[in-house]
């Protein structure tokens, strides 16, 4: 769940809607997000377009690119170019070589770079941790 204290900084964005879309929902589901997480509650409930911009990061409402884009190819890079495991799904467009990643299994956030060795690989580097998506948000609000 969201705190009162995080629903009360989406309102003050204008970024909460009281009444879940029910699409979303079942876009959550689809993708194997319990809707009643904290990712999920924030997904279901808050929105500002396709994206949501706060401190100069762009992420995505996950939701909106599963219904109108073509987000599963974004979660096929994640785990196929990135190496990733299909747990781990992608916030935001890994712009610039940065980027965000949800774990589905630990409901940990990720910020993620990719390094370019001399030997012609790639390797991610962690360039920041939350344990939880509670706290990510703290961070991004």
């Amino acid at each position: 769940m969201i705190s009162l204290d995080r629903i009360n900084k989406l309102k003050e964005n204008g970024w909460w809607y009281d009444t879940p879309s029910e699409e979303y929902i079942s876009a959550l589901r689809e993708l194997g997000i319990d809707p009643n997480s904290a990712i999920g509650q924030f997904y279901i409930h808050a929105e500002d377009g396709p994206t949501f911009t706060s401190k100069g990061v762009v992420l995505y409402h996950i939701c909106w690119f599963l219904l109108f884009s073509t987000y599963e190819l974004d979660m096929l890079r994640a785990s196929d170019g990135l190496g990733l495991p299909k747990e781990f799904i992608p916030l935001d467009s890994f712009e610039g070589e940065v980027g965000f990643f949800y774990n589905k299994q630990t409901e940990e956030v990720f910020q993620f770079s990719l390094n370019r060795s001399t030997e012609n690989t790639t390797q991610l580097a962690i360039i920041a941790k939350w344990d939880t998506f509670n706290l990510f948000l703290d961070w991004y609000l």
